[in-house]
């Protein structure tokens, strides 16, 4: 692996590291990052791109992460995959850098990132960590590949070992035992971890309960789902790290964790996919809708990427579906009226489908709707009956064409998350203050004109994100935010902080960074905030900071980075923080 990583300019500039899940393909990526980063004028490594790209804007997210992390500044957002193509190669052809991309799956992943190869400087090289060989076939590109082995059964012994004992050898009341162990995982790397984790410290009962289990798995199937002890439950789950409970305790699941339960439910009917309560591959689900069969126990159906489908067909023969998923469904143009009939559905996905510029009068009809996703389409406006969806907790739309909002909105009384990035909304109508569970309001780089003042009534926002805003001031209603913990105004065209920012008592987060139209002082009441933790106001034109601001006890980062204008520096907080 070093020694591809270490030819000439001239050799192999792609290098492919690809195995089974748990095999330890990113460690190894990681380590080789490190050990060679030092000699690259520019380094970036992808993490988790399969599911970055299923989470955020696909290919438009992860080309901003790159171009943002080899500037090594925050840059100017992309907003199409040619944009970034574009200025990826135009910004970095003479610059020698390593990239890494972690779990790739797709060869657009590829294309859209490091194309042939020829976009970076000589000397750069990409590591590419892959399930799927396959993506590394790229006849116009020189790539070599790498496949790590399983472990052989001393190292197997020993990684275990690490885990369990907190040493390079098992116990010797537990060789044997150990021993066995090792012998049902295969080598995996990932799994001997894990259920070394798991046994550290147990009864030797714990450990024969567990063997006998870990053996009515098939080999090569030797997974870990943690059922050990019900009791345990998520708290093992978390242990082992194949959960993670978020700020809001929403449930995140290790990658392998989610193949497994997918891979459990392509079993109950191998051959055929109507018959399943959830289709995830879009070659499977599109077969379903050619062939108009009747799924009486579908739930979810996923289309992901499937560009053959112009129109969506009679939705008649799916009402149990709950979750229907379009995303980048490239040549999507229509949805029938039909959808009205899934009364069931739950979540609905049309991210990325760049043609679509409508939805029919009938999806109004979808009440039990909790999550609504149109990022990245050419609609207009948000469906005038959507204020009838009163389930509906998130609604994202992300949309250059998105011109109207309808007041119909204030009437979603459980929204706790809406996105309004990149708009053409001029104007928010003042029912938006009605949203009183709204806890995330995100407006980034979108062309309103002016906050209206029923902003003020949004009792339960705790974030609030204006990055790139149009306007010059923020209402003075904004001191009514009473939950707000972070406000993100950078790159915007604020010109003054309100006084009234004084009484965001909860507020954690102050970004006010790159606001170049910002001047002269800030507001004396600033250092009325005592959990403020985070002040950014770099590459702004302030000329001082009040003295109030030595009152400010949880303030960790101040960041005046590029503030040429500043005179005037009082006395500082007391406890532990940092000066940029």
């Amino acid at each position: 692996m070093m020694k591809l990583l270490s030819v000439n300019s001239s050799d192999v500039r792609i290098v492919g590291v690809h195995g089974m899940g748990g095999i330890g393909k990113t460690t190894i990526a990681k380590v080789i990052y490190n050990q060679l980063s030092q000699h690259f004028e520019s380094c970036c490594f992808l993490p988790d791109v399969r599911e970055t790209a299923q989470q955020h804007n696909v290919l438009v997210h992860l080309q901003n992460q790159l171009i943002s992390n080899i500037l090594k500044r925050r840059c100017v957002d992309i907003s199409t995959v040619d944009e970034g193509i574009n200025v990826i190669k135009v910004r970095f052809s003479g610059k020698k850098v390593l990239v890494v991309i972690d779990d790739a799956d797709q060869k657009v992943h590829l294309h859209s990132l490091v194309g042939n190869c020829d976009w970076f400087g000589s000397g750069s090289r990409t590591i590419v960590t892959t399930r799927n060989k396959d993506i590394l076939n790229l006849p116009e590109v020189d790539c070599r590949t790498y496949e790590p082995k399983e472990l052989d059964s001393n190292q197997s012994l020993q990684l275990f070992s690490k885990h369990a004992f907190r040493m390079n050898h098992a116990l010797e009341d537990y060789d044997i035992l150990s021993r066995d162990v090792v012998s049902t995982t295969g080598g995996l790397p990932l799994d001997l971890e894990i259920v070394g984790s798991f046994l550290s410290g147990k009864r030797k009962a714990v450990w024969n309960e567990t063997l006998k289990k870990l053996k009515k798995i098939p080999d090569g199937q030797v997974w870990d789902d943690c059922k050990f002890y019900p009791e345990n439950g998520i708290e093992v789950l978390i242990l082992t790290s194949l959960v993670k409970i978020g700020d809001d305790n929403e449930l995140r699941l290790h990658d392998q964790l989610i193949d497994l339960g997918r891979d459990i439910v392509r079993q109950e009917n191998f051959k055929e996919p109507e018959e399943r309560s959830r289709v995830w591959f879009h070659e499977e689900a599109y077969e379903i809708l050619e062939s108009h069969s009747i799924a009486r126990k579908l739930k979810v159906l996923n289309l992901t990427g499937c560009r053959d489908m112009v129109s969506t067909p009679d939705f008649s023969a799916y009402a149990t579906l709950e979750r229907l998923i379009l995303e980048e469904c490239e040549n999507l143009v229509h949805i029938d009226p039909s959808i009205g009939y899934l009364k069931s559905l739950v979540f609905f996905n049309v991210k990325n489908c760049s043609k679509l510029k409508r939805l029919p009068l009938e999806f109004d009809s979808l009440k039990a709707l909790v999550e609504l996703l149109i990022d990245g389409t050419s609609l207009r406006e948000v469906p005038n009956g959507i204020g009838v969806m009163n389930k509906l907790e998130t609604l994202s739309a992300s949309c250059w064409s998105l011109a109207q909002i309808s007041t119909s909105i204030g009437h979603l009384k459980s929204l706790s998350d809406l996105t309004l990035d990149y708009s053409c909304i001029n104007e928010l109508p003042d029912s938006i203050g009605s949203l009183v569970k709204l806890r995330r309001f995100s407006l980034r780089r979108c062309k309103l004109k002016e906050l209206p003042d029923s902003i003020g009534k949004l009792e339960s926002l705790i974030e609030l994100r204006l990055s790139g805003a149009k306007f010059t001031e923020l209402p003075d209603t904004i001191g009514n935010l009473n939950h707000l913990r972070i406000l993100e105004i950078n790159e915007s065209l604020i010109k003054r902080l309100p006084s009234a920012i004084g009484m965001l008592l909860k507020l954690e987060e102050l970004d006010a960074s790159h606001c170049h139209n910002l001047e002269g002082e800030i507001p004396n009441d600033i250092g009325r905030l005592p959990s403020l933790r985070i002040l950014r106001l770099n590459f702004t034109n302030i000329c001082s900071l009040p003295t109030s601001i030595c009152g400010l006890s949880h303030l960790q980062t101040l960041d005046l980075h590029g503030c040429k204008m500043l005179q005037f520096l009082p006395e500082l907080p007391s406890s532990q923080w940092r000066h940029f």
